[in-house]
């Protein structure tokens, strides 16, 4: 990245911080393509297609234990989320 662009995203986020202007991005819109890139991520681990459900949070068409640790996985004692 040149200095000049860094100088001008250092600006953009600056003013936005202090309410003078909006970013162009959105939170939803960053999620839904977070968690379609982590559902490849998981699609490739298994090997194969995932339908992903979304708001549950799993994979509809995947029973594997070893998909399930990929997606959710178990902390050991003392810490929780």
């Amino acid at each position: 990245m040149s200095r000049r662009m860094k100088r001008r995203t250092f600006l953009k986020t600056t003013a936005a911080a202090a309410g003078l202007t909006v970013l162009g991005g959105s939170f939803r819109s960053a999620a839904q393509l977070t968690e379609s890139a982590l559902v490849g991520n998981v699609a490739i681990r298994a090997g194969r297609r995932i339908a992903w459900d979304g708001p549950n949070m799993k994979a509809a068409n995947v029973s594997d234990p070893a998909v399930e640790r990929v997606i959710r996985r178990e902390y050991r004692a003392g810490w929780t989320l």
